[in-house]
Protein backbone atom coordinates (compact mmCIF):
# COMPACT_ATOMS: atom_id res chain seq x y z
CA UNK A 1 0.00 0.00 0.00
CA UNK A 2 2.87 2.35 0.72
CA UNK A 3 4.20 2.18 -2.84
CA UNK A 4 0.98 3.73 -4.18
CA UNK A 5 0.16 7.42 -4.21
CA UNK A 6 -2.98 7.34 -2.11
CA UNK A 7 -4.99 5.12 0.20
CA UNK A 8 -7.62 4.16 -2.39
CA UNK A 9 -5.19 2.93 -5.06
CA UNK A 10 -3.08 1.11 -2.46
CA UNK A 11 -6.16 -0.55 -1.00
CA UNK A 12 -7.30 -1.57 -4.47
CA UNK A 13 -3.91 -3.16 -5.15
CA UNK A 14 -4.04 -5.15 -1.91
CA UNK A 15 -7.62 -6.25 -2.59
CA UNK A 16 -6.64 -7.30 -6.11
CA UNK A 17 -3.76 -9.39 -4.77
CA UNK A 18 -5.99 -11.05 -2.16
CA UNK A 19 -8.58 -11.80 -4.85
CA UNK A 20 -5.98 -13.33 -7.18
CA UNK A 21 -4.70 -15.50 -4.31
CA UNK A 22 -8.32 -16.52 -3.62
CA UNK A 23 -8.09 -15.39 0.00
CA UNK A 24 -10.88 -12.83 -0.16
CA UNK A 25 -13.73 -12.33 -2.63
CA UNK A 26 -13.62 -9.28 -4.87
CA UNK A 27 -15.39 -6.20 -3.54
CA UNK A 28 -16.77 -3.37 -5.68
CA UNK A 29 -15.10 -0.68 -3.55
CA UNK A 30 -11.87 -0.83 -1.55
CA UNK A 31 -12.22 -1.03 2.21
CA UNK A 32 -11.19 2.01 4.28
CA UNK A 33 -7.92 1.93 6.16
CA UNK A 34 -9.65 1.86 9.57
CA UNK A 35 -11.47 -1.32 8.60
CA UNK A 36 -8.21 -2.90 7.41
CA UNK A 37 -6.45 -2.05 10.68
CA UNK A 38 -9.35 -3.51 12.68
CA UNK A 39 -9.13 -6.73 10.65
CA UNK A 40 -5.40 -6.92 11.21
CA UNK A 41 -5.85 -6.52 14.96
CA UNK A 42 -8.48 -9.27 14.93
CA UNK A 43 -6.09 -11.64 13.13
CA UNK A 44 -3.25 -10.82 15.54
CA UNK A 45 -5.52 -11.48 18.51
CA UNK A 46 -6.42 -14.89 17.08
CA UNK A 47 -2.74 -15.68 16.51
CA UNK A 48 -1.88 -14.72 20.08
CA UNK A 49 -4.64 -16.95 21.44
CA UNK A 50 -3.51 -19.86 19.25
CA UNK A 51 0.10 -19.35 20.38
CA UNK A 52 -0.95 -19.29 24.04
CA UNK A 53 -2.86 -22.55 23.58
CA UNK A 54 0.21 -24.07 21.91
CA UNK A 55 2.48 -22.98 24.77
CA UNK A 56 0.11 -24.39 27.39
CA UNK A 57 -0.19 -27.68 25.48
CA UNK A 58 3.59 -27.88 25.04
CA UNK A 59 4.28 -27.25 28.71
CA UNK A 60 1.57 -29.70 29.77
CA UNK A 61 2.97 -32.39 27.48
CA UNK A 62 6.48 -31.76 28.80
CA UNK A 63 5.34 -31.94 32.39
CA UNK A 64 3.57 -35.29 31.94
CA UNK A 65 6.27 -36.83 29.78
CA UNK A 66 8.03 -39.81 31.39
CA UNK A 67 11.62 -39.24 32.42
Amino acid sequence: MVSHGDEVSGGSAVDDMLTRMRLKPASPTPRPLDERVAGTRKLLTRQRIAFAIFVVAFLTAGFWMPR
